[in-house]
């Protein structure tokens, strides 16, 4: 699913990230994973770009809120993740 993942900062060389793909083991009707994306990096956030191997639907759950807003229909998203903190993303 994920072809590359792009640093689009020079300040930040060395992105420290942590990334998740996960599925719903029981509703393979949905045909969906699911990946989580975390910088670790307290100090710096990170502006980065997933290249994913074809288009898909992409949604980004709200951190308040918890609902899923669709944010691209496309093979590339580009996040800007604050210090600390992470972006979970459905993509279908």
């Amino acid at each position: 699913m994920i072809k590359q993942i792009t640093n689009n900062e020079e300040s930040n060389i060395d992105p420290k990230l942590l990334i998740g793909v996960f599925e719903e083991m029981n509703n393979t009707a949905s045909g969906g994973n699911y990946l989580m994306i975390v910088n670790k990096d307290v100090g710096k956030g990170s502006n980065i770009t997933v290249a994913l191997n074809s288009p898909y639907r992409i949604f980004k759950f709200d951190k308040d809120n918890g609902e899923s807003i669709l944010i691209a229909s496309s093979d590339k998203i580009s996040l800007q993740i604050s210090p600390g903190s992470g972006e979970l993303l459905y993509i279908r």
